[in-house]
C-alpha cells in the first residue's frame, strides 16, 4: 500500500476558522504516504495565507496549487483533479476532522475490493454531523439524512449524491 501515490484534494474558501483543525487531522494520519494538495477559491479571510505558510512548514505533505478562484467548492475539485496525478483521491473539506486512522482504513477497505486497476472504484464511509464547536449532532450522516443500505446499488449511486467528498475515496479510473 506504501507504493501507491495518494492525493488529498482539499478546496478552501473563507474558512479560516476551521482550516488549522483540519490541515492538523490530516497530518497526524496514522497512513503517512500521501500529500495533500490545497486551492483557494478567493478567501477574504487569510484562509489562502495561512495554507501557504502551512505548506511551507509541511513541505513533504502539503501542497499549495496556485490558481485563480474557479468560482465555488464543486469546480474547486474538479480543478484540481486535472491538476493532480495520483493512484487514489480523497476529499476534504476545510471544515471537516478526520479521525486518525481514516486514510488507513478507507485505502485498505478499497484495496481489498479493487481487483483490476483499470476498473473505477469508490470508497466511502459513514460520518459524524457536528456543529462548529464539533458537538455531535449524530453520529451517522447516513441517519441523519435518511439513507439507508438499501439505496447502495450502482444505479442509485450514480443518480444520487449519496456520499459526501469529505468521506470519499475514488480510484484513478474513476477521476
Amino acid at each position: 500500500m506504501n507504493l501507491d501515490r495518494v492525493a488529498i484534494l482539499l478546496a478552501t474558501y473563507n474558512g479560516r476558522l476551521y482550516i488549522e483543525e483540519q490541515l492538523e487531522s490530516i497530518r497526524l494520519q496514522t497512513f503517512q504516504n500521501y500529500v495533500c494538495y490545497i486551492h483557494d477559491d478567493g478567501s477574504k479571510d487569510g484562509t489562502k495565507e495561512f495554507v501557504q505558510s502551512y505548506c511551507l512548514k509541511y513541505k513533504n505533505q502539503f501542497c499549495y496549487v496556485e490558481g485563480q478562484p474557479t468560482g465555488g467548492a464543486m469546480n474547486n475539485f474538479y480543478y484540481l483533479l486535472k491538476k493532480i496525478e495520483a493512484d487514489y483521491y480523497f476529499f476534504s473539506d476545510q471544515d471537516d476532522y478526520w479521525h486518525p486512522q481514516k486514510l488507513e482504513r478507507m485505502l485498505k477497505n478499497l484495496k481489498a475490493k479493487e481487483n483490476d486497476a483499470q476498473i473505477p472504484y469508490i470508497e466511502f464511509c459513514d460520518l459524524k454531523v457536528v456543529d462548529e464547536q464539533r458537538r455531535i449532532l449524530s453520529n451517522s450522516y447516513m441517519k441523519y439524512t435518511g439513507r439507508n443500505r438499501k439505496d447502495f446499488s450502482p444505479i442509485y449511486l450514480l443518480h444520487r449524491n449519496y456520499a459526501p467528498g469529505c468521506a470519499t475515496l475514488i480510484n484513478r479510473k474513476l477521476r
